[in-house]
């Protein structure tokens, strides 16, 4: 199932008067124990790559990605508490859709939302992990959009450590699986799965690819253009990944390529009109490679 369109997602939550729960996932215990749950309650839920974990977001994302391109309900990936343009464009690269922040944070990442496609989730209430199900009925009573951020691995400990660590990771899990599914129930956003994907459309990447060929006197200097490339365009927000290419064999139409992965549809004119894309274009890859064909690809699966 793909990644899905938060604001499609978080409108359908409004109308049908749930929470979406967003968890944070520090590491792979608490994402397998905490999809178990959402799958079994049926309900649309959020990742965020947590900040408590040993693992980097960035190492931790492309797992949520995949997990979520496997799960059997709809998930959004969002960064929590992201403090600067840089760090939006770090998480968007890396497989984010939606960022998580402060109500009056939203001017300073309004921009590059709209360049990479991605939704600004405002407001969200930070779980209180003693408090009922009447904090959650509370919430929902407003009308509002109400996103609940928790960090449940803690409650979910054992309350004495076990001796074998297999002993110790199933009980967690368990426990972290009730955990989840209680506030999932609290939430009323158990059984809205299918309803929500069918209003939430996905949130697709997209394959920029570029087939070309430079001229005998150019040829010496193909490797420090595509080295340079590679970390130019990489940096630009959407840009999920670069890749640069020699052709296998010598009787190929085009003998090199670039294939630069977008974050969704939007990236296309923002990358195409970004400064550092102008810049490399203009000054380092045009002038050597006039025999070239860019077509734009979207996943068919």
């Amino acid at each position: 199932m793909p990644v899905v369109d938060a604001s499609r997602l978080l409108e359908h939550a409004v109308r049908h008067r749930y929470a979406v729960c967003a968890f944070d996932i520090p590491d792979l215990a608490v994402l397998s124990a905490t999809l178990a749950a959402a799958e079994r309650a049926r309900a649309p839920v959020i990742f965020s790559p947590g900040s408590a974990g040993v693992a980097p977001p960035e190492h931790l994302l492309p797992a949520l990605e995949a997990a979520a391109r496997g799960a059997a309900i709809p998930v959004v990936l969002a960064q929590h508490g992201v403090a600067s343009l840089a760090e939006a464009a770090r998480a968007i690269n890396h497989g984010c859709n939606a960022l998580i922040i402060g109500t009056g944070e939203a001017h300073s990442f309004a921009t590059v939302a709209r360049q990479c496609g991605i939704a600004l989730i405002t407001g969200a209430v930070e779980a209180d992990l003693d408090a009922g199900e009447s904090s959650y009925a509370g919430w929902l009573a407003s009308g509002a959009t109400v996103v609940i951020h928790a960090h449940l691995q803690d409650v979910a400990m054992p309350p004495t450590p076990t001796a074998r660590y297999a002993a110790f990771l199933r009980t967690f899990h368990q426990r972290l699986e009730q955990e989840v599914a209680t506030r999932l129930a609290w939430s009323r956003s158990a059984g809205q799965a299918s309803a929500a994907l069918a209003v939430a459309p996905a949130f697709h990447s997209v394959e920029h690819c570029i087939v070309y060929n430079v001229d005998s006197q150019h040829a010496s200097r193909i490797d420090e253009v595509m080295e340079h490339g590679r970390r130019v365009l990489g940096a630009i927000p959407g840009v999920r990944a670069v890749f640069t290419g020699r052709a296998e064999g010598a009787g190929a139409k085009y003998q090199y390529c670039w294939i630069v992965r977008f974050a969704h549809p939007a990236v296309i004119d923002s990358y195409r009109e970004h400064p550092d894309h102008v810049g490399f274009a203009n000054t380092h890859f045009r002038p050597i490679a006039p025999d070239r064909l860019t077509i734009d690809f979207r996943r068919v699966e």
